[in-house]
């Protein structure tokens, strides 16, 4: 069994409990809770023939005035850019993250572009081009309509282990 420490960051709010919980729970709720310090969950996963057991850490939403633990950040593989596809403001604190987490470990990256449920098209695919620049791929996602949160795992897993 393969074991990959995954790490969730991103402002407050932009769905990173929302999206451990659709991949680890397989289910959606929308009361909101704020993460305090970090939650940790598992789910193993099968990529390309190997038993891959995900750490994840999901970390406290983190805003100008927080700051993510560099020890939160350490032993990971791979990492979750999260933002928020209604709130484009969340991509400078996902910016800000990602040289946070790049001076911890060079890892790979996946910025997700999360709650594409709430807005169109066009709105995605512009918050996807001003992330491009920060990781090895951005993916769309939708917690509630459950679109794309697996593809975004089973994408990081398989970047851990290639």
């Amino acid at each position: 069994m393969i074991r990959k420490k995954i790490c969730l960051v991103g402002a407050p709010g932009v769905g990173k409990t929302s999206l451990v919980r659709r991949f680890v729970e397989r289910r959606f709720e929308a009361d909101y809770h704020s993460t305090i310090g970090v939650r940790i969950d598992r789910r193993g996963l099968e990529i390309d023939g190997q038993d891959v057991s995900l750490i994840i850490w999901d970390i406290h939403g983190e805003d100008e005035s927080l700051s993510v633990r560099s020890s939160y950040l350490a032993g990971m593989a791979g990492c979750f850019v999260v933002i928020d596809a209604s709130r484009p403001e969340t991509i400078e604190i996902a910016t800000t993250l990602r040289e946070r987490a790049l001076a911890v470990a060079a890892v790979p990256m996946v910025a997700v572009v999360n709650k594409t449920d709430l807005v169109d098209e066009a709105e995605v695919a512009l918050s996807s081009a001003r992330l491009a620049p920060l990781a090895d791929n951005v993916m769309a996602t939708s917690c509630l309509e459950d679109t794309g949160v697996d593809d975004a795992f089973e994408f990081l897993a398989r970047a851990t282990i290639g």
